[in-house]
């Protein structure tokens, strides 16, 4: 019994170290994915806004890539902004799961031309880690393993749903003491 439990506790240092790959989710259906989703909770990273009431609208556009836009509202002392980026995304041939991302982060103060192409580029990835089976969650990260989301259809997750998924973050997908380092997005809707 306690040879399993050491094997056990071995496995979940393994898988949680930082040689475990993130692994995207193996099948994707573009059209039944875009749509608004709620940012539950983040790994916090320099270039992010510390905004509240944080969503992600992402629309099918007419070349086969995704139209994104996040928003969100920015409180400065007693005033409030509401703040938005665009861009799109491009599906990774042959790889489900995987998508590029350019963001435009001047798209709002560019009143002029395409609306996902405004101002200068910022490139990334855009990995679905985990999916629920009616699409009514997301976890998204990245091959670095740099960015951490966990998105909802709905302003707030059971705290058992939230827990699986940092769980897998851990030990899928190599992100190390997820659970610890999390921010949780202030939803007032």
């Amino acid at each position: 019994m306690l040879l399993n439990a050491v094997f056990s506790v071995s496995l979940m240092a393994l898988a949680s170290s930082p040689s475990v790959e993130p692994q995207p989710v193996q099948s994707i259906d573009v059209e039944q994915y875009v749509g608004l989703w709620y940012e539950i909770g983040k790994l916090p990273t320099n270039d992010q806004p510390d905004c509240g009431d944080v969503t992600a609208h992402y629309e099918l556009l007419s070349d086969g890539q995704v139209g994104v836009t996040n928003n969100c509202v920015f409180k400065f002392f007693w005033f409030e902004f509401n703040y938005y980026i665009r861009g799109k995304a491009k599906a990774v041939d042959g790889k489900p799961g995987e998508f590029k991302l350019t963001l435009r982060p001047l798209s709002a103060l560019i009143p002029f031309g395409n609306k996902y192409e405004r101002g200068f580029a910022v490139r990334g990835d855009y990995w679905v880690l985990e999916l629920g089976d009616n699409y009514e969650y997301a976890l998204v990260g990245d091959p670095s393993k740099t960015n951490l989301f966990i998105l909802s259809r709905e302003p707030s997750l059971p705290q058992s749903t939230i827990d699986m998924l940092l769980e897998k973050a851990e030990i899928v997908h190599g992100y190390t003491n997820a659970a610890g380092r999390v921010e949780f997005t202030p939803q007032s809707n």
